[in-house]
């Protein structure tokens, strides 16, 4: 892991401004979806947790990456357990990376000192 990640039953960010990047090169499914399970909980460690996720796609053929899409989730809450939420981002009305086009999910951590990760899917529908 890089950049302020730790890889712990999930992916957790342990310091604040962490950022990591995730990467599919020459996808060979459409993807049109990110889904996300990730973690919300209470506490000085998690106080305004917030995440920025950003969607660049690379088409084929082509040699840079273009931003696509941009979303932020909150990783705390006022309840007194962690809980984990999913979240479905629609990336594009239409499928945004196609077969043979590379992925690329940039991941920051925007407030506070912590944010967990618990699972992650690239989807098309």
């Amino acid at each position: 892991m890089k950049d302020g990640w730790s890889r712990k039953l999930g992916y957790v960010a342990t310091k604040a401004g962490a950022s990591v990047t995730f990467e599919a090169k020459d996808l060979q499914r459409d993807v049109r979806y990110v889904m996300l399970d990730y973690l919300k909980s209470y506490g000085d460690r998690w106080e305004k947790s917030q995440a920025r996720f950003t969607v660049s796609v690379m088409k084929k053929g082509e040699e840079a990456y273009k931003e696509v899409y941009q979303f932020t989730l909150d990783g705390f809450h006022d309840a007194t357990a962690s809980i984990t939420y999913s979240a479905k981002e629609d990336i594009g009305e239409t499928v945004v990376a196609k077969v043979g086009d590379s992925f690329r999910l940039q991941i920051e951590l925007i407030g506070g000192t912590t944010f967990k990760i618990m699972g992650m899917m690239l989807c098309n529908r």
